[in-house]
């Protein structure tokens, strides 16, 4: 199991309101899964997810954001475990609505 640390960011796709934040990821190559737990001064992105070891990819479908003003929503994401022996991850998420209200990335390191 390893943690990683980084940077998260959030927009509304309808409007030009964005935030920066702090992103941390848990994850366990030997149950190939992973949760995430990200923070802005408005929003929250968490949940679980799964982690393709042989491809270097993780994926999720069933994470939970939430808005202060607009409320909360079910997200996706998908990404990478990257550089040498999986140093980092990165990805990109949205909210599951049909045309997604917020989206953003993720990048962290161990």
């Amino acid at each position: 199991t390893l943690t990683y640390n980084g940077i998260y960011v959030v927009g509304n796709r309808g409007s030009n309101w964005k935030e920066v934040g702090s992103a941390a990821i848990t994850a366990n190559f030997g149950t190939n899964t992973f949760s995430l737990s990200a923070t802005s001064t408005d929003t929250t992105l968490t949940g679980n997810g799964i982690i393709d070891n042989a491809n270097g990819r993780i994926s999720s479908n069933n994470l939970v954001f939430t808005d202060v003003v607009m409320g909360n929503y079910t997200a996706s994401t998908a990404g990478n475990v990257g550089s040498s022996n999986g140093q980092d991850i990165t990805g990109v998420w949205y909210t599951n609505d049909t045309a997604p209200d917020f989206a953003g990335a993720y990048a962290v390191t161990r």
